[in-house]
């Protein structure tokens, strides 16, 4: 059964297929909610419960919302407050204006309801009376969804109250103190090394659609390279952002950097996962462009739209073509490199004499990284608005529902230009949550924040990411 699938249709289809044309027929339990007597029984029952924390719930978001504010997950870091990529209005919260709301900004009972349910589960998993090797998998699936739940609070709040069992109205947790933020990260990393010795690795099997040992293991390298720097940078002393207990900062570099490390293993002894399109003219922007990842050794975990078949498809497909009312800043186009592997000043006031300037988009991307010129729309017929012959002609920086382009980068990385996708305003295009690309440069960037970075780390990281684009290499001087 793939996931993707509502909770409540499939348990009903369940519950109906558990009662007989006799007496038990009279005793069974309502049909709108798990019958605790009836449903925990075998190891498909699990699988049936978990199926419901891969649909629409916020962890995994299918970006099927009406919105016209973003390009699926390439145009986040605008929603963040990034310097990199903007919106059209201006980040309160970055600009020390945000006002904190009086009820509801992610804090209201049902925001909780996600964390709720898989505790449930937690609760009750142990009611299917089977050996534990049969269901030791939708175990790490609930571990690892909960872990990605506190994350997303973690980011937003900082400290947080943190639970792993249920709670009622007269539980003493619901008027705990919140949690020093790396006591709540030691948690969440705890409940991914649990998931990780769980979870069934994919290796080089087919996919299935569920999470895997791969992904559990991204996601420990992403939040701790998240905590581990933001420790270092922010948890300071005598600064509102002071880390209590103690800065660990360097803990969880250390564990983001083991938890990269293993991916790479897996790598170097099975051949997955491992990078995609290399070499290949455009590689980097197909990886972007692709309505199944199945066969992709690097994309390790992805949402697969059928519009037709399940009535899954995402919306951005709407707004890609206009801009999506964000823009790439100059300051993010300065930092691609020239072809030479060096950037476009080599010293205040000296040009890289590869640099053509900013004079026209066409010269902007003129000797540079060819992964810009698959990054910005680009006016010189080949960059498709729509396809097979509807190029880019310049950005849209005029549009209606406010989504025209910011800043005049606009956005073309994630833009597959399908006109009859956009015409049925049904996008198939992949999502993709995590690849092997990001675990390289975790790896990297977490032994530079401790200081013990090696050329050779810079090889097998930054150096294959490069070499991948035809890029030169990075030199560790």
């Amino acid at each position: 059964m793939k996931p993707y699938k509502y909770l409540m249709i499939v348990i009903a289809g369940a519950l109906v297929g558990l009662t007989g044309c006799n007496d038990e027929f009279l005793d069974r339990g309502p049909l709108s909610k798990i019958n605790d007597a009836l449903f925990w029984r075998t190891p498909n029952d699990l699988e049936i419960y978990i199926n419901n924390l891969y649909s629409e719930n916020g962890l995994l978001p299918n970006y099927n919302s009406s919105y016209y504010d973003v390009i699926g997950p390439y145009t986040l870091d605008a929603k963040d407050g990034s310097d990199l990529l903007v919106e059209i209005e201006y980040n309160k919260r970055n600009n020390g204006e945000y006002t904190l709301p009086t009820s509801g900004g992610g804090w209201q009972t049902s925001d909780w309801a996600i964390l709720r349910n898989i505790n449930y589960f937690m609760a009750h998993y142990q009611n299917v009376e089977v050996e534990f090797s049969k269901v030791s998998q939708y175990v790490g699936e609930a571990l690892f969804f909960r872990s990605l739940f506190y994350f997303y609070k973690l980011k937003r709040f900082g400290s947080l109250p943190y639970s792993s069992k249920l709670i009622d109205p007269d539980s003493e947790e619901l008027f705990a103190s919140r949690l020093p933020r790396n006591e709540l990260v030691d948690s969440i990393l705890l409940d991914l090394d649990h998931a990780i010795q769980y979870l069934p690795a994919r290796g080089n099997g087919s996919w299935t659609g569920r999470v895997t040992k791969e992904t559990a293991l991204a996601l420990q390298a992403r939040i701790a390279l998240f905590e581990g720097t933001w420790e270092k940078y922010h948890g300071l002393k005598n600064t509102p952002f002071q880390v209590k207990n103690g800065d660990r900062g360097v803990h969880f570099l250390e564990k983001a950097v083991a938890a990269a490390d293993s991916l790479m293993t897996m790598s170097t002894a099975t051949g997955y996962p491992a990078l995609d399109n290399i070499g290949q003219p455009d590689g980097y922007w197909n990886l972007f462009n692709q309505k199944d990842y199945s066969a992709s050794k690097e994309v390790l975990f992805w949402r697969k739209y059928s519009a037709e078949a399940d009535q899954l498809f995402n919306r951005w497909i709407n707004i890609s073509y206009t801009g999506a009312g964000i823009g790439i800043t100059k300051r993010l186009v300065d930092q691609y490199l020239c072809t030479d592997g060096k950037p476009i000043y080599l010293s205040p006031g000296t040009e890289n004499p590869l640099y053509q300037g900013d004079d026209s988009l066409t010269r902007v991307v003129r000797n540079r990284d060819p992964r810009l010129n698959q990054t910005i729309c680009v006016p010189d017929g080949k960059h498709y608005r729509w396809k097979p012959d509807n190029f880019f002609e310049n950005p849209m920086i005029v549009a209606v529902l406010d989504t025209r382009c910011v800043t005049g980068y606009q956005m073309y990385k994630g833009h597959s230009g399908d006109k009859t996708e956009y015409d049925n305003r049904k996008g198939t295009n992949g999502c993709i949550y995590f690849r092997y690309g990001e675990i390289l440069l975790i790896y990297a960037e977490a032994k530079a924040e401790l200081g013990t970075i090696t050329q050779g780390d810079i090889d097998i990281t930054i150096n294959a990411l490069r070499q991948r684009a035809g890029m030169p290499g990075l030199l560790n001087i």
